[in-house]
């Protein structure tokens, strides 16, 4: 099948959540200190009642944000993935019908609960903390994964399931998508790179294009530096990269081209979400044919949508239209380099 005559643009492969984000002030912090880096926790005292001072509730989970991503901007989309017959699985479901997404493949079960996702927000800053619960997301397998749901797509963007049963279901769907000439992208999460990091390898190995974050990166790969990340990744086969770098902005790698860019300067309210938007307007730009300076722009302009509202999803473009007016109308600092210059 040609690539023209492809009847979807995107299948997602991976978790259907609800999150729960919580607004919490009875918390401390606290860093710690090494050469390579600074961690900064979150900490509870044991055996504590802390206060919830607001709580959201919104549908999420990596594939189904990309899935919805797209589709809000105009693409055709279908999401693969299992929840549970719960009210949970109800929020999720309806609200990607909303946006446009294809659920017909979706399955539910009895199993187990639509996965769930509790988000700390602690007035530290706009990053989060984040428990989460896959749930019934991992109950996709081998057996669920059918050639009719990815044969007629242009992109499989496949995310983190974590249960080796579900990770079987992911190598199922990349065969699929190689038999019949489909771009895979990579977007594993930190969840599947620590649980199964060698799976995870070969998957990415396997995969045509990836957008991850630094810390996924340099987990991934076993480098120290993002740098080095990158170029081991490069050296397994991935043609186009995009690197996000959370406020520092990002890094897109394409052959010898680089294209350092900044971020949008906007009010920020809460970053969950925001690397699945940079990932969607990645995959839009490259489906698009677009310059891989144009493809920054338009995966950073996606991103700084998502972090304007408090959860995923919320305060996004209702149309191309309006994110191409944005990229219009706002500076994005870009700077082009060498790859060897890296």
């Amino acid at each position: 099948m040609e690539n023209s005559a492809k009847l979807i643009d995107v299948v997602t492969l991976g978790g259907i959540t609800t999150d729960l984000i919580m607004s919490v002030k009875d918390v401390m912090r606290f860093e710690t200190y090494s050469q390579e880096e600074i961690k900064k926790y979150t900490a509870i005292e044991y055996s504590s009642k802390v206060n919830v001072n607001s709580l959201h509730i919104v549908p999420g989970g990596s594939a189904s944000n990309i899935a919805s991503d797209l589709a809000t901007i105009g693409l055709k989309t279908r999401h693969l993935g299992v929840m549970g017959k719960d009210q949970n699985g109800d929020i999720a479901l309806e609200d990607m019908k909303k946006r446009g997404v294809d659920v017909s493949f979706i399955k539910r079960t009895d199993e187990d609960l639509t996965g769930l996702s509790v988000i700390l927000m602690t007035g530290y800053g706009k990053d989060r903390s984040i428990l989460a619960y896959k749930g019934a997301s991992d109950l996709v397998d081998p057996e669920y994964i059918r050639e009719e749901m990815i044969k007629d797509a242009k992109v499989l963007a496949w995310t983190s399931l974590t249960s080796e049963k579900s990770c079987a279901g992911i190598q199922k769907a990349i065969d699929i998508a190689k038999k019949h000439k489909v771009l895979i992208c990579a977007c594993p999460s930190i969840s599947i790179i620590k649980k199964h990091k060698e799976k995870a390898i070969s998957f990415v190995k396997q995969s045509n294009i990836a957008s991850m974050n630094k810390e996924e990166i340099q987990e991934l790969t076993g480098e120290k530096t993002t740098i080095q990340g990158i170029k081991k990744m490069l050296s397994w086969g991935i043609t186009k990269m995009a690197v996000s770098l959370g406020s520092k902005g990002s890094r897109l790698i394409a052959g010898e081209q680089v294209i350092e860019s900044g971020i949008y300067d906007i009010p920020t309210t809460d970053t969950t979400g925001a690397g699945d938007a940079f990932a969607a307007g990645f995959i839009y730009g490259i489906l698009n044919n677009l310059s891989l300076r144009d493809i920054a722009k338009y995966a950073s302009a996606l991103s700084a949508f998502e972090i304007k509202g408090l959860g995923v999803r919320i305060g996004l473009p209702e149309s191309i239209q309006e994110l191409k007016e944005f990229i219009n109308s706002h500076e994005l600092k870009q700077t082009e380099l060498e790859f060897k210059s890296l």
